[in-house]
């Protein structure tokens, strides 16, 4: 393939990137009524993570100057469905989570 000759304005940029699903420590600020928020969480150490893939590209105008597209294509995240390894109370071993 002779590289000199590829249209770079017709690539599409793909990245992906892990977020954690929360912070060990969160700073609240509530007033007197509301209550306290519930976090899943159970050990600030095993935190659970997300890893999103994003696809973007270069915008398109038309002969006027109008955005015909913006180049934003779209996000999506990976999930796996895991068994259970272990028994607890409420739910069933070998369910999905």
């Amino acid at each position: 393939m002779n590289l000199s000759s590829l249209t770079w304005k017709n690539i599409i940029h793909l990245d992906e990137k892990w977020y954690n699903t929360t912070k060990k420590n969160r700073t609240y600020y509530l007033l007197p009524e509301e209550e306290d928020p519930y976090r899943t969480v159970q050990n600030k150490n095993s935190i659970g993570k997300v890893m999103l893939l994003m696809a973007v590209a270069r915008p398109r105008y038309d002969d006027v100057g109008n955005c015909t597209f913006d180049g934003k294509i779209g996000v999506w995240a990976f999930i796996r469905k895991v068994p259970h390894l272990f028994h607890f109370l409420t739910l069933i071993c070998g369910s999905n989570l």
